[in-house]
Formats: structure tokens, C-alpha cells, sequence
């Protein structure tokens, strides 16, 4: 086991390491942007549009772990994700377009209860995906 270790220090380029579980990430995620009294919405979009990107079974256990637990913030965190992909495109809006379960989550979260004009609109945009 030691060998390795010193191998892959020797050689970071040929080194590959195991990813992360998905519920470590997810439960980091969460953690990072959620206290006792507040969950920063923007924050959690912004780290699933910038730093998770294209892992889209990531963005879809993050979605899935608020819709559990912060199920009143759930949505919330799907308008500004949304609105991020919607005007940066590139990567992050082929691999949603490709994504139909993802889709389909978004559109649940966002139709969950009362759903406002720019709800309705985004739901919209991720059908005419």
C-alpha cells in the first residue's frame, strides 16, 4: 500500500485515485452552505453550476438531498441553477439537455406546490431543452 502512495506522489500525472463516495460530496455540499438557521441557496447553485458542472448524477443526489431535507429551499436552489445554465450555456447546458431524469427532477421541484410566473417560465426553458 506504502508503494503506491509514494508511486503516485512520484508521478501525480499517472496517478489515478478512486473519486469520493456521491454522499460524501452531496453531504459536503450541503454542509458548506446550510446552518441551523439558513441554507445560502445561491451558494449550493453556484457550487453545483461552477465546481460540480457536467457530474450530473452529482447535481441530481444534491437535488435529490434537498428535496429530502430542505425541501422548502429545494427549489429555491433549482431557480438559480437554472438561471445559470440558461445564460452560460456551454457544457453545463448540453450535458442538463442531455440528462431527461435530471430534467424531470428540476421540473418536479419546480411544480412542487405553488408554482410562480418564473417558475412556470423556467419550467419552459428545461422542456425546450
Amino acid at each position: 500500500m506504502w508503494q503506491e502512495r509514494v508511486a503516485c506522489l512520484q508521478d501525480r500525472l499517472n496517478c489515478v485515485r478512486p473519486r469520493k463516495p456521491a454522499n460524501a460530496t452531496v453531504d459536503s455540499i450541503i454542509r458548506r452552505h446550510t446552518n441551523m438557521l439558513s441554507t445560502d441557496e445561491t451558494g449550493i447553485a453556484n457550487t453545483l453550476y461552477n465546481d460540480v458542472a457536467i457530474d450530473m448524477l452529482l447535481v441530481s443526489n444534491v437535488f435529490f438531498a434537498l428535496s429530502r431535507d430542505y425541501s422548502t429551499d429545494a427549489d429555491d436552489v433549482a431557480r438559480i441553477y437554472i438561471d445559470h445554465i440558461k445564460h452560460g450555456g456551454g457544457s453545463v447546458q448540453h450535458a442538463l439537455k442531455r440528462d431527461t431524469k435530471l430534467k424531470q427532477q428540476l421540473i418536479d421541484i419546480l411544480d412542487d406546490g405553488w408554482t410562480t410566473g418564473s417558475e412556470k417560465a423556467q419550467i419552459g426553458y428545461l422542456r425546450s431543452l
